[in-house]
This record gives structure tokens, C-alpha cells and sequence, in this order.
């Protein structure tokens, strides 16, 4: 073999070697990663599930007492992702007393409400779901509204004819306030025995605005027959929450009358809320007459103070 083939057989070798070292190298893979792939057409991606929140518990009236029926109410709220219905147990004292069921959109909110009836004073405790609160019911207390001091000097008394009335402003000493009765002090007389049985007084209820009646009736003369002085007129459980207004038209003829009936008074020796009226409004009453109490008064029941 001539130096020149030594020459580059060895070349050839080491060339190859090299090649070897290439190729025995080790090669760095990366790991594969994984793929999302959006979702079929059609198909909403995932959401949150439903969640709620009940507001605070509130009810009305504010002052209940036995017997009352109240309402409560509380807000409920979807706080989650998705549509879902929501179903408000009311738990009172640990029994329930009521569920209903609201389908609420994400972010929307909605109000429920239970009716309850209260039979006895006491503390009842609410709660719909996490949200709680305590409802106070008290017994109601009699009362009697009266501005007279029953110091009439002679039982001294005024007819107000045709359509006129005697009317007197009251103020409830607790609000709410049943009506019960009424007492009228007063004095008739009529011409023919007959007319204790067809002529009839009206008795009146007006709100504190004297726009609307709450409540009015007719009875008999015969009421104030044979000089009573005081009648007591049964009212069927006229509830109010403000100041009201009871007018008493006598329905007497124009003076000088014989068939009459008037209504006791004093004078007042103070504020006075007793005046003349027409249909609920207020009407002139002669000078001499416009610091005067009627013989009016009110019985009934309220929230004890």
C-alpha cells in the first residue's frame, strides 16, 4: 500500500468516527402538549352553577298584634352562572310555615313573601334560609277617645238640620286602632209617635283626609227615646293607622223644629275638635258655638304604648 492510500484510509476512518459521534448523541424531545378543543357547535361552555342569597328578612306591619295577619318578605338573588329555581322554606319557630318557588336568571333578584297569622302575643322567630329576624306580636289594650270632660252644665244641646252633621276629629293613642264603639250623648223629640221608627241618624267613619269613608250606617230614633241621654252605635271592627273623623247627622228639621235630634256639648276649655260638616266637610256653625265639644267618644282597642 503506497503512503498516499495510507493517507487517506485513515481520513476515511477518522471521518467515520466522527460521524458515529454525531449520531450518538442524545436528542432533546419536547413533551407533547395538550389540545383544547372548542366546543361543538351548540353546546355552551361550562358555567358556574347556581347560587342564592336571601336578603333580610322585613315585615309589615311594623307593630303586629294577636290575631293580626303579617306579612314577610325577603329578597333572593342568583349570584351563580346559570338559570335555576330557588325554593324559600319559611321556618317559624322551627316549623314550617310555608315554601314557595322563584326560577332566577344569573344576577337577577327576586322578592318573596308568606302570610302569617298570629293568634297570640309573643317572640316568633323567622327565618328562610340563612336569613333570620324576630317578630314581637303584642296582645291589643282597650282605650277610650274622648275630648268632653262631661261637664255639659243642664245637658245642654244643638240640632244641626237636613244634611249637617256633628263631627268630631280623633287621634288613635296607639296606632293601629280598632274601632269598637261609639258613644253619642243627645237628646230627641218628634211630633208623631210614629217617627221613632221611620226616621233614621247616620253615623260616619272618614280617613284622615275626610276623602273617603271607612264606614257609615242608619239607625233608628229610637235610639234616644225616652231621654237615654248616652246610646252606645256597635262598629264591626273598623281597623285604622292614622287620625279619623266621626259625623253624626241627625237628618232634624229646620228650625223651629219639632222633630229633633240634638247632640250634648260644653264648652271647651282647650283645644277643640268638634265642629259642623257637610258630607265629611267642614261647615259654618254660628260664632258663639265654634268653641265647643260634642258628646262623641270612641272605644276601642290599640297597641299598648
Amino acid at each position: 500500500m503506497t503512503r498516499r492510500m495510507q493517507y487517506l484510509f485513515r481520513r476515511l476512518l477518522a471521518t467515520a468516527a466522527l460521524t458515529a459521534i454525531v449520531f450518538s448523541l442524545p436528542t432533546c424531545v419536547q413533551p407533547e402538549q395538550p389540545v383544547e378543543e372548542p366546543p361543538a357547535a351548540g353546546q355552551p361552555a361550562e358555567q358556574r352553577p347556581a347560587e342564592f342569597e336571601v336578603g333580610p328578612l322585613t315585615f309589615t306591619p311594623s307593630t303586629v298584634l294577636s290575631d293580626d295577619t303579617a306579612t314577610v318578605t325577603a329578597s333572593v338573588t342568583n349570584t351563580g352562572g346559570i338559570t335555576s329555581t330557588y325554593t324559600a322554606v319559611l321556618i317559624v319557630d322551627g316549623d314550617e310555615a310555608g315554601r314557595n318557588n322563584l326560577s332566577l336568571e344569573p344576577g337577577r333578584s327576586k322578592e318573596v313573601s308568606f302570610q302569617v297569622t298570629t293568634t297570640s302575643a309573643g317572640d316568633y322567630e323567622l327565618a328562610i334560609g340563612e336569613s333570620r329576624a324576630v317578630m314581637t306580636v303584642y296582645d291589643w289594650c282597650p282605650y277610650t277617645i274622648q275630648y268632653d270632660k262631661g261637664k255639659s252644665v243642664g245637658l245642654w244641646s244643638i240640632y244641626l238640620a237636613g244634611e249637617f252633621g256633628h263631627i268630631v276629629h280623633f287621634t288613635p293613642p296607639a296606632k293601629p286602632f280598632k274601632i269598637r264603639r261609639i258613644k253619642v250623648e243627645g237628646y230627641a223629640e218628634v211630633e208623631d209617635f210614629a217617627d221613632w221608627d221611620e226616621r233614621d241618624f247616620t253615623v260616619r267613619i272618614w280617613d284622615d283626609g275626610k276623602t273617603r269613608q271607612l264606614w257609615s250606617q242608619d239607625f233608628p230614633w229610637r235610639l234616644f227615646m225616652g231621654f237615654k241621654g248616652s246610646i252606645e252605635i256597635p262598629v264591626p271592627d273598623i281597623r285604622v293607622d292614622d287620625d279619623f273623623h266621626v259625623e253624626v247627622v241627625t237628618h232634624s228639621d229646620e228650625p223651629p223644629a219639632k222633630n229633633f235630634i240634638g247632640l250634648y256639648y260644653e264648652e271647651s276649655e282647650g283645644e277643640t275638635r268638634s265642629g259642623a260638616s257637610y258630607l265629611g266637610s267642614p261647615a259654618p256653625l254660628k260664632a258663639r258655638f265654634q268653641s265647643i265639644n260634642w258628646f262623641i267618644r270612641v272605644q276601642g282597642e290599640g297597641a299598648p304604648f
